[in-house]
């Protein structure tokens, strides 16, 4: 799987007609979601992944959710047959609660979470009326057997390179530099089997890659919800 020369950026930067095309490419993503009007309606996305494992002989289930309330509350959860752990932010503060107690986060890894949820591409086209959000049209390339656009996007001090189905608008890869798993290298997810919800079209399978070697087999999502009405405990301060 090739998707030519994905350009290291530290920021994008780029010709005046490099900016236009990045700016066309970030609304051609948002029809490729369902239109800008349906993304900015959004007020929160959850995602559930399940994973089985054997624990005592028994098949046991993992279940983790990865929550958003727009625009700076961002919880993920892990839940298995012993216990649980979570991770939340909500605005400046942020809290990890693991079954040891809890502990509220550092800066440095509040920012760092934050980070890691605007790797899915709605979440950061949600953030394009940000300060500092910066959209550079930087190539072409090969993505199996499609044609993509390349954008670089650069966020409070993080570069991803989405790769953009012209012909669609989806958003087919998101390369970013980041942990990969051990130490920092190139990170590559591709999306597949993109399903109506509510209106908007979200893909439902994310493959990942290292360094260009796959991470095990594509991860389906068990279930994707937008605009559930999540419970405000859930970023409540913890007790």
């Amino acid at each position: 799987r090739k998707v030519g020369p994905l350009a290291r950026l530290l920021a994008p930067t780029g010709s005046d007609a490099g900016l236009k095309r990045g700016q066309e490419l970030v609304q051609r993503a948002l029809a490729g979601f369902g239109g800008a009007d349906k993304v900015d309606a959004i007020t929160s996305l959850e995602l559930k992944r399940v994973r089985i494992y054997q624990s005592g002989g028994e098949d046991k289930e993992q279940a983790t959710f990865t929550r958003v309330v727009f625009p700076d509350r961002f919880r993920l959860d892990d839940i298995w047959h012993s216990g649980s752990a979570s991770d939340f932010v909500r605005g400046d503060a942020g809290f990890r609660i693991g079954i040891d107690g809890v502990w509220p986060m550092d800066e440095i890894v509040r920012r760092e979470f934050i980070k890691s949820f605007r790797r899915n591409p709605l979440v950061l086209l949600k953030a394009r009326n940000d300060s500092g959000f910066r959209a550079v049209a930087v190539g072409r390339a090969k993505l199996d057997e499609h044609d993509v656009e390349l954008l670089a996007i650069s966020l409070n001090g993080a570069t991803s390179t989405l790769g953009i189905d012209p012909a669609t608008g989806r958003v087919l890869s998101f390369y970013y530099r980041g942990r990969a798993p051990s130490a920092i290298g190139d990170v590559m997810r591709t999306y597949s089997d993109f399903r109506d919800v509510d209106g908007l079209v979200l893909p439902f399978t994310v493959a990942t890659s290292y360094n260009a070697v796959p991470a095990g087999e594509p991860r389906p999502f068990a279930s994707v919800t937008v605009n559930a009405k999540l419970d405000a405990k859930l970023f409540a301060t913890p007790e």
